[in-house]
C-alpha cells in the first residue's frame, strides 16, 4: 500500500495503515475498499502443511482475478505480512466484501471456519464450496444455502457466473455462455467429421479390431501389463487410460502413477518438485527454486493429468507468472518451466531418486554453530532452501519472534534489531536490521549436542556458545530482550531433550553476562543449596549474584520465611562452589547485608547492587 498523501510505503501500526514519511494514518479498509469476494478457507493443517483447501482457494482466486473480480485470498493478498497483521488485514477485507466463499474439504474445516467467522457474516452473501466430501456432511448452518461441489464438471464456471450476476456484471455471463456454446458447436462439428471418416474406413477398422493387440480391451489389458513388467511406465499409462473400468485397470493405473508420486531434487539442489496424483485425474504440483537473493521461490498449483502429461499456468510466491509442462517418462519426470520474464529451466528428475519425504539439506550441529558464530539472517537460511514458519512472538510484538524450520525439529529466534549493539537494558537503544537475524536456536540433543547425551543436564558454555538443556525460547518481560525460558528439572540429557543455545558473538556484553550469570552460575548455586537445605531455599526470588572479582562470584540464597541468607562463592572457570557463611536478609529492602563482613568486601570489590 502507498500513502495517498506522499506516495511512501505504508506499514501496519496499532491497527491502522501508517506512513513513516508524513505520519499520516489510514483505516485498514483503505487497502480493500474495492473487495468483492472474500475466500474463507483453512491454510494449514495441524502439522503445518498446506491444505488442499488452500490449493482450491488459489484456483478460484486466479479465475476470479482473471475476470477482474476483486478477491481477497489470504495466502496471496497478505503474502508480505505475518502474525497479528495478517488477521487485521483479513478482517478489514472481510468487512468490505459483499460475497464470502466458505470453502472446505471436510466437516472439520467447515466447523473451524464457522467458529472463526460466524459473527462477521451477517449481511454477506454466502457461497459454500465443498470438495472430496458428501454434501450431507456440510454443517447444518450452511445446509439451507446452495452449496457447490467443486469436483463436478464446470463447477468453477458456474461459480464465476453466479458471482458476476451478484455484483451486477450479468452481461459478461452472456459472453461466457456464448463462448462455451461456440466451443461445443466446434466440438460437435469435429465429432461429425470423425464419425464420417470412421465409417469410410470401417473395413480397415474391423481388421484392426479383430486382428491386432491394440484395440480389443483384453488385448490392451495384457499389453499394458507387459509394458509395466518391462518398466515402460509412460506407454502403460497411455494404454490403461484407453480401457477405464476394465477388470482392475483403474487400480493398475493408480499403481503406475504412484511410482512417480513423491519428492524430487536436482543434483545441484536448486530445483525441487513434489507431485501427488488423485483419482487418476488430477495432480497437485509444488515446484521450488532456490535463489540466492530471494530465498526459496515456490509454485503451488493443481491441474488435470492427461495420460502422462500435465500443463499448468501459475503465479509463483514472488507473484511471477509463467507456464509449466510436466511429462512422465519411463526413466523419470521431465519438468519444463517458462517464466514470463524470459527465464526458462528444464530438468529431468530420475524416478529412482524420488523420496517419500521432503528433500532438504540436513542441518547438523556444525550448521547451527556456524549460524551462531556468523550472525546469519533470515534470508541466508532461506537461500539454503529452508522454509521458515512463524510460531509466535517472543516479545510484545513480532520484532522478536520464534520460527520453525519446516520439516525439521529446529526452531530459531529471529530479531528485527541488533541486540549485540544495545546497552543490555529492557527497551534499550536497539539498532534496526535490514533483514531479520538469528539470535538463538532450539533443537533436540540428538541434532545439536549428540556427544552430551547421557551427561549432566546443567547449562554449560562451549567455545562461547551457551547451551541450556530442557529449555525453550519463550516470551518473558525481563531486563533482557532475549530470554531463553524456564528450565525444567532433569538430571541427564536425553536424545529428544530440547536444548536452546545462543552465542557471545551475537549479544552485547551485558546481555551475555546476564545470561551466563542466570543460567550457568545461578542454576548451579540453586541446585547446590537445594541439595543441602531442600525446600527451605526460596528458588523463585532468593538466589542471586551479589558481587564478583576476577576469579569468583559471590551468590546469596535466601531461606523461606526467614531473615537469613546463605553466602556462596563459585569459581568462574571450573564452577566449584564453596559455602562461606550465613548473612542477615533485610525483608523490607529485599537486600542481603553481606557487606557486614569486611573480609568479603575486600574479596569482592564489584558490588552488583551498584548496577541494578
Amino acid at each position: 500500500m502507498k500513502c495517498k498523501n506522499c506516495g511512501a510505503q505504508l506499514t501496519v501500526k496499532d491497527g491502522l495503515f501508517y506512513c513513516e514519511s508524513c505520519e499520516s494514518k489510514f483505516d485498514l479498509s483503505l487497502g480493500y475498499e474495492a473487495t468483492d469476494v472474500f475466500i474463507a478457507y483453512i491454510e494449514s493443517d495441524d502439522q503445518g502443511r498446506r491444505t488442499k483447501d488452500s490449493i482450491i482457494g488459489q484456483e478460484i482466486y486466479n479465475k476470479l482475478e482473471n475476470l477482474k473480480i476483486n478477491t481477497y485470498y489470504q495466502r496471496l493478498s497478505s503474502s508480505n505480512t505475518s502474525g497479528d497483521t495478517v488477521e487485521l488485514l483479513s478482517e478489514a477485507a472481510l468487512n468490505i466484501s459483499k460475497i464470502v466463499i466458505i470453502l472446505g474439504t471436510n466437516t472439520h474445516c467447515f466447523n473451524k471456519l464457522l467458529e472463526k467467522y460466524q459473527s462477521k457474516l451477517s449481511g454477506k452473501i454466502l457461497l459454500p464450496v465443498y470438495a472430496d466430501m458428501n454434501a450431507y456432511d456440510i454443517p447444518q448452518t450452511l445446509r439451507g444455502l446452495q452449496a457447490l461441489n467443486y469436483n463436478s464438471v464446470g463447477a468453477i464456471s458456474d461459480l464465476t457466473k453466479n458471482i458476476l450476476k451478484i455484483i451486477g456484471r450479468e452481461s459478461e455471463v452472456n459472453v461466457i455462455d456464448e463462448a462455451e456454446n461456440n466451443r461445443k458447436k466446434h466440438k460437435k462439428s469435429i465429432l461429425v467429421t470423425v464419425v464420417c471418416l470412421f465409417m469410410a474406413i470401417v473395413g480397415i477398422s474391423a481388421y484392426i479390431v479383430f486382428g491386432t493387440t491394440y484395440v480389443l480391451p483384453s488385448k490392451k489389458y495384457d499389453y499394458a501389463q507387459d509394458l509395466i513388467e518391462k518398466e515402460k511406465y509412460a506407454e502403460a499409462i497411455v494404454m490403461l487410460n484407453k480401457i477405464p473400468d476394465y477388470k482392475n485397470s483403474n487400480s493398475l493405473l493408480s499403481e503406475v502413477y504412484n511410482r512417480y508420486v513423491g519428492y524430487y531434487q536436482s543434483e545441484d539442489e536448486t530445483i525441487g518438485l513434489h507431485i501427488a496424483i488423485s483419482e487418476n485425474l488430477n495432480a497437485s504440483i509444488e515446484i521450488t527454486r532456490r535463489d540466492t537473493n530471494s530465498g526459496t521461490i515456490k509454485i503451488i498449483e493443481s491441474a488435470e493429468i492427461l495420460d502422462n502429461t500435465i500443463s499448468l499456468d501459475f503465479n509463483d510466491s514472488e507473484n511471477n507468472q509463467g507456464t509449466a509442462f510436466i511429462e512422465l517418462k519411463n526413466e523419470g519426470i521431465d519438468l519444463s518451466v517458462n517464466m514470463e520474464n524470459g527465464n526458462i529451466y528444464d530438468i529431468l528428475f530420475n524416478i529412482n531418486s524420488k523420496s517419500d519425504q521432503p528433500i532438504i539439506k540436513g542441518i547438523t550441529a556444525d550448521t547451527i554453530k556456524d549460524w551462531l558464530e556468523t550472525k546469519t539472517t533470515e534470508q541466508n537460511i532461506k537461500s539454503l532452501g529452508y522454509e521458515l514458519v512463524f510460531d509466535h512472538a517472543l516479545y510484545k510484538d513480532t520484532s522478536a519472534s520464534q520460527y520453525s524450520i519446516a520439516n525439521t525439529e529446529i526452531k530459531v529466534a529471529l530479531f528485527d534489531y541488533d541486540i549485540s549493539k544495545t546497552d543490555g537494558t529492557f527497551g534499550g537503544d536497539e539498532i534496526s536490521l535490514e533483514s531479520k537475524t538469528a539470535f538463538g536456536f532450539t533443537a533436540p540433543a540428538k541434532v545439536l549436542t549428540p556427544e552430551k547425551i547421557g551427561q549432566s543436564a546443567l547449562p554449560y558454555i562451549d567455545n562461547d556458545i551457551l547451551y541450556i538443556p530442557n529449555a525453550l525460547m519463550e516470551q518473558a518481560y525481563k531486563q533482557l530482550d532475549f530470554y531463553i525460558g524456564v528450565i525444567e528439572n532433569a538430571e541427564t540429557i536425553t536424545e529428544d531433550m530440547q536444548i536452546s543455545c545462543t552465542s557471545k558473538a551475537l549479544l552485547s556484553d551485558d546481555h551475555w553476562n546476564s545470561l551466563v550469570e542466570e543460567y550457568i552460575y545461578q542454576v548451579r548455586i540453586e541446585k547446590y543449596a537445594v541439595a543441602e537445605y531442600g525446600d527451605k531455599i526460596d528458588t523463585i526470588f532468593g538466589v542471586r549474584a551479589e558481587a564478583d572479582n576476577n576469579t569468583h562470584y559471590l551468590f546469596s540464597a535466601q531461606l523461606w520465611n526467614s531473615n537469613t541468607a546463605l553466602l556462596y562463592r563459585i569459581n568462574k572457570t571450573n564452577f566449584n562452589i564453596e559455602y562461606i557463611s550465613e548473612s542477615y536478609f533485610d525483608e523490607n529492602e529485599y537486600e542481603v547485608l553481606w557487606q557486614m563482613y569486611p573480609e568479603l568486601v575486600n574479596e569482592f570489590p564489584n558490588d552488583f547492587d551498584l548496577r541494578y
